[in-house]
């Protein structure tokens, strides 16, 4: 025999949803953030150390100071364009109609 249809609260439906969508995408999303600003600030402090081991005279390899420098400028350049693009992105959706 065929059962009578019931009806669904899809209000419930939609706030567990939402709810369970939310957290994970945030939580991940700031820890990719957090992730990439201490690589950052690793490499920064790393070629930063390389300069000052350079200035006293501890390491006379210019070749590869330059390149820790240059390597640290870019990561850091990339970062500020990213953060750039991510705040263009969020006023984009403020200015949003709904």
């Amino acid at each position: 025999m065929i059962e009578d249809i019931t009806s669904i609260n899809t209000q419930d439906l939609l706030t567990t949803s939402i709810k369970r969508d939310n957290q994970t995408p945030n939580a991940e999303f700031i820890k990719w953030i957090k992730e990439g600003v201490n690589e950052i600030n690793s490499k920064l402090i790393n070629s930063e150390e390389e300069l000052r081991k350079f200035a006293i005279g501890e390491t006379q390899n210019l070749h590869q100071l330059m390149i820790t420098l240059e390597k640290s400028k870019l990561n850091f350049e990339l970062f500020m364009q990213v953060r750039n693009k991510m705040i263009e992105g969020y006023k984009e959706i403020l200015r949003m109609q709904v």
